[in-house]
């Protein structure tokens, strides 16, 4: 009864060892089965992670990069290819290669265009074997006398199309798993997901370029204006010198576009074949940087260029004979040869010489041409202003001939005649005599007034030291020494100093011409005038109260002074009223706009 009570007991204890071993068998299975499961989504976490840091990269060709490299890292793939294709079914519009030795790469000529193909399919495909492999083409070695180049010994393909909505743009290839003979399951839905995506950071990454290209493109358009707004500046500012004036555009244009140098060659008006060097900036040597001082036309590059109106961009070999002269502060990789154009000639030649670095935008042809395009008409209406100049110069100095030879010359030689006429009466008729002489006194004081009246009129036109209200009150001032007629002068001007050259010489030589046709012909007993400052404009008036004349007449064709008032006046924006009724005086009124300074 013992005995088999203690079989009992042992049966059970043997029982209860066995359901303990097998659970905790099942205990340790439990636990490596969770391990496993745990490791698996730590990695699942990780290359989700390395996934999501692809939105970091905002190059495209940085972007494939890292695409490359998760691939190739997370399947344990020997190569990889990826990149974006092109419209042309099976090719790259551009690639980037891994795990290839450079050697390899050299065999393959992975550097020519369609040296390197992708899978022409919108399916992820895996390969089980080489013979599988051989159905698909991916290196494009075939030589043009029909032989091979090196291929590598693909044992197994994992490709995987790219898409962003319902477009293929990409496709990662990878080949030979290390360590297997295949890629597997886990790998295929790894790299689905990564194509995935890879798409949207793809196409994030192009719509950043794009619009960093098109800000870019933004702000040269904003900084072009604001060189065309400041040329414009210039031009309406400038003191009539040509060669000053196309130093300031030469110095603007360098300065604001990053060149090194700049040349400019300018025709005569007397010579028009014939351009001649008047500006060099950016290096030391005394002549051109081409070598010559003087062009012809139709002769040479540059006579070339002038003859036939076209731009010429210098080629990377003249470049070099250029770079080897002396006196240049660095290398040129850029310079340009540009016309300046008006409807019917070609007055000059802008040079512009730069270096740029690779990658580095070089000034935009079209905006160049449409600089010197704008150059040359104010080039034009320099020189015509100039002839003018010259015009009224000539016709001055005939006025002031025919002036002195019809009225001091005449004068002089009556009051010869008066003092003969006395030395013939002196003993016969000593009273006559006396007559003769004090008519011969008073023509020749009078001879004198009008020498004095054409100093007057003969003062130059730009101001000295003076301002203009000085020089106006000292004309009034000398107009009363001169004819002993009061002249009252009086201002209200607040901001003379923001009167242009151009008006100041305007305001001066109209108060001249008023004050001399005064003195001529008015026979006036008193004389104002007032300059006064208003809101937007500034008002010069001459009254005076003398005889008057008849406006309606027409004046005569010698009668420049008058001419010129008007012209002077409306050239600059302004006008001019002469009002005048016979026997009731002459009152004129001319004005000037204000114009703003640039500090305010």
């Amino acid at each position: 009864m013992t005995k088999n009570k203690l079989l009992s007991y042992d049966k059970i204890v043997i029982k209860i060892k066995l359901i303990l071993t097998i659970v905790h068998g099942r205990i340790i299975n439990g636990m490596k089965t969770n391990s496993v499961q745990s490791l698996r989504q730590v990695k699942l976490e990780s290359f989700n992670q390395d996934c999501l840091d692809l939105f970091k990269n905002l190059s495209v060709d940085s972007l494939i990069s890292r695409i490359l490299y998760i691939a190739a890292t997370w399947t344990n793939s020997c190569y990889c290819i990826c990149g974006l294709t092109s419209s042309k079914r099976g090719h790259f519009s551009s690639y980037q290669l891994y795990g290839f030795t450079q050697s390899e790469i050299e065999l393959l000529n992975a550097d020519q265009k369609d040296a390197i193909l992708t899978i022409p399919s919108d399916e992820i495909i895996r390969t089980e074997n080489a013979s599988q492999c051989k159905k698909y083409r991916i290196f494009n070695n075939k030589r043009e006398n029909g032989s091979y180049t090196f291929t590598p010994n693909i044992q197994s393909i994992l490709f995987a199309p790219i898409f962003f909505n319902e477009d293929k743009i990409g496709s990662i290839t990878l080949m030979n798993k290390i360590g297997a003979s295949s890629f597997t399951d886990d790998d295929v839905l790894l790299i689905g997901s990564l194509a995935n995506y890879s798409g949207i950071a793809i196409n994030n990454a192009r719509l950043y370029s794009q619009s960093a290209i098109r800000e870019k493109k933004l702000t040269k358009t904003n900084d072009d204006l604001a060189l065309l707004n400041e040329l414009g500046r210039m031009f309406a500012d400038n003191d009539g010198d040509i060669n000053n004036l196309m130093t300031q555009t030469l110095d603007l244009i360098i300065s604001n576009l990053g060149l090194e140098l700049g040349e400019i060659f300018l025709n005569s008006e007397d010579n028009p074949d014939e351009y001649k060097l008047i500006i060099t900036k950016g290096h030391e040597n005394p002549n051109s940087l081409l070598g010559l001082n003087t062009i012809s036309s139709g002769e040479g590059l540059l006579g070339g260029c002038a003859e036939k109106n076209e731009t010429y961009l210098m080629k990377s070999g003249q470049l070099d004979s250029l770079n080897s002269r002396e006196g240049l502060h660095r290398k040129l990789t850029y310079l340009i040869v540009l016309p300046i154009p008006t409807h019917n000639e070609v007055l000059g030649l802008m040079i512009l010489g730069g270096h740029y670095a690779k990658g580095e935008e070089e000034p935009d042809r079209n905006f160049l041409y449409s600089i010197v395009t704008w150059i040359a008409p104010l080039i034009e209406n320099m020189r015509l202003v100039q002839q003018k100049q010259k015009i009224a110069i000539l016709e001055e100095r005939e006025r002031i001939g025919m002036d002195l030879h019809d009225g001091v010359i005449q004068s002089i030689y009556g009051v010869g005649l008066m003092l003969e006429n006395a030395r013939l009466t002196a003993e016969k008729n000593p009273e006559k005599t006396a007559a003769s002489i004090l008519a011969a006194t008073q023509a020749l004081n009078s001879t004198i007034r009008d020498i004095r009246s054409y100093i007057m009129n003969l003062k130059p036109e730009k101001l000295t030291s003076e301002n203009l209200i000085q020089s106006m009150r000292r004309l009034a001032n000398d107009f009363h020494a001169n004819t002993l007629i009061p002249a009252n002068f009086t201002d209200k001007v607040e901001h003379v100093e923001s009167l242009t050259t151009e008006q100041n010489n305007t305001f001066y030589l109209i108060c001249q011409e008023g004050l001399a046709n005064i003195a001529k012909h008015a026979h006036a007993k008193s004389v104002t005038v007032n300059f006064t400052e208003m809101k937007d404009r500034f008002v010069l008036m001459i009254i005076d109260d003398g005889v008057g004349f008849d406006t309606e007449k027409p004046r005569k064709n010698t009668s420049h002074g008058v001419t010129n008032m008007f012209s002077r006046t409306r050239g600059l924006g302004g006008d001019i009223d002469i009002s005048s009724i016979p026997g009731h005086g002459t009152t004129i009124i001319a004005w000037l706009p204000l114009i703003e300074t640039k500090e305010a």
